[in-house]
């Protein structure tokens, strides 16, 4: 199977999903939930990030405000297309997706988080500020899909870029700052069994946003990934449902 980073864009008509991946992944990681959704007729706009599907030593270039810019712009491109869009993001993708609606939430019909990336499973991860100085790229632990098929389909990179990981905690803990900002409508989603990040995240996203009409969902069985792992067709159909409730012009 010849899989590829790039971005896709699946067109359908005036409801539009924005879909983020995560770090160091690709769009090729939401495609089955992101066909899914343009099966119900709908547009879906999967960005490439920047750093991502090139070379780890771009990503390790970047700033988290370089991937919050990029989201901005593609929610405007879509927003050029559709006249209502839903908010849909992979770990990283969920941070992204969570800071655009604490800071463009009355643009948003609603949004989604697969797997939010807040506090990471590795008890090392406090000391990538100080390693990021010294050593630029890590190995990657063994990945936790139940799927072992789900990997042929995933594009990524196969080492943790340190400097550009910092980012993404800087980017983590400025959402923590933003979650009673977020009013938006909000479907949360995560595993009980992710080995990369805790649980616990989603269920703090939850408890902290100041949306009155939010739902969280826990799964069992499945690794981080959500949207490519054995789930996917659950979580694609836990997502239609929650984009058919919120979408203003539901078709």
């Amino acid at each position: 199977m010849n899989v590829t980073p790039d971005p896709f864009w699946l067109e359908g008509g005036e409801v539009g999903v924005l879909m983020i991946h995560g770090f160091t992944g690709s769009p090729s990681e939401l495609r089955p939930v992101a066909e899914a959704l343009h099966g119900q007729g709908w547009t879906v706009f999967a960005p490439l990030l920047p750093g991502h599907g090139t070379h780890v030593s771009e990503m390790n270039q970047c700033r988290f405000s370089h991937w919050t810019a990029a989201v901005d712009a593609a929610l405007d491109e879509l927003k050029g297309r559709c006249s209502s869009v839903v908010v849909a993001g992979q770990s990283m993708g969920a941070l992204l997706v969570l800071d655009l609606a604490a800071r463009r939430g009355d643009e948003i019909a609603g949004v989604i988080a697969y797997a939010s990336a807040l506090i990471p499973t590795d008890r090392l991860s406090f000391m990538v500020p100080l390693i990021k100085h010294f050593i630029k790229t890590m190995p990657k632990g063994p990945n936790d899909f139940v799927d072992k098929r789900a990997v042929d389909r995933l594009w990524d990179y196969d080492v943790n870029p340190i400097p550009a990981a910092h980012e993404l905690f800087k980017l983590a803990a400025q959402v923590r700052s933003e979650l009673g900002q977020i009013r938006t409508p909000l479907l949360l989603l995560h595993s009980r069994d992710d080995r990369v990040i805790d649980a616990r995240s989603s269920q703090i996203v939850y408890d902290q946003v100041a949306a009155s009409q939010k739902e969280l969902f826990f799964l069992e069985g499945c690794g981080h990934v959500l949207t490519l792992d054995v789930h996917w067709p659950g979580v694609a159909q836990r997502s239609i449902d929650f984009v058919r409730q919120v979408a203003t012009n539901k078709e």
